[in-house]
């Protein structure tokens, strides 16, 4: 977290060269979007996330760009937040081969004590591909994991405020990362958005 954090402040972002004029003060929920976004399951049978290990071992190689990176990374550090019906939309031109993820991350407002459900404010990750499919995650009916999907009758994950999409080898082409304000009773909420590819 410490490297994380020294990468944003000590200006690596979005060059991948130091420029301290550039530093920026990263939100928590940033720092926290960068280590899940480079975290690999613990072993080839391992699903990601679990219940075990979460996200993983986190890698920050994969993660953070550096000049002669063969990836790019964007972030949206949105500290005035989004409210219920809000969408705040990235678009990316997307090179074949190289792996894009999207990651979203919040400080959900506190629950009241003793809630069924913790989670308090509802946003949604959501990343359409070139060929127009809306992919998002949800929940593993078997595990209560969360999962990948593509499938609009599958409920959106509405118990985590950690929303991570991987696309191992994306099609070349635009693809477009929107974050929906599905249910902000306490807001605006503020998020951190991370996309990497």
């Amino acid at each position: 977290a410490a490297l994380v954090r020294e990468y944003y402040t000590a200006g690596f972002y979005a060059t991948g060269v130091r420029s301290t004029a550039s530093g920026i003060t990263p939100s928590g929920a940033l720092i926290k979007a960068t280590l899940i976004d480079g975290a690999v399951a613990l072993g080839p049978a391992a699903p990601s996330p679990d219940f075990a290990a979460g996200y993983g071992r986190v890698l920050l190689g994969g993660t953070l760009a550096f000049t002669g990176s063969g990836f790019s990374l964007r972030a949206d550090d949105r500290r005035e937040g989004i409210t219920t019906g809000g969408v705040v939309t990235h678009a990316y031109d997307v090179a074949a081969g190289t792996p894009l993820r999207a990651t979203l991350v919040w400080t959900d407002y506190p629950a009241a004590l003793g809630a069924a459900i913790a989670r308090v404010n509802e946003l949604k990750l959501e990343v359409v591909d070139p060929s127009g499919t809306v992919w998002f995650q949800t929940i593993d009916a078997g595990s209560g994991a969360p999962r990948q999907t593509s499938v609009p009758s599958d409920p959106h994950d509405t118990r985590n405020v950690e929303e991570r999409l991987v696309f191992n080898a994306p099609q070349s082409g635009r693809w477009v990362v929107r974050v929906r304000g599905v249910s902000v009773p306490w807001g605006p909420q503020p998020f951190a958005l991370l996309v990497r590819g």
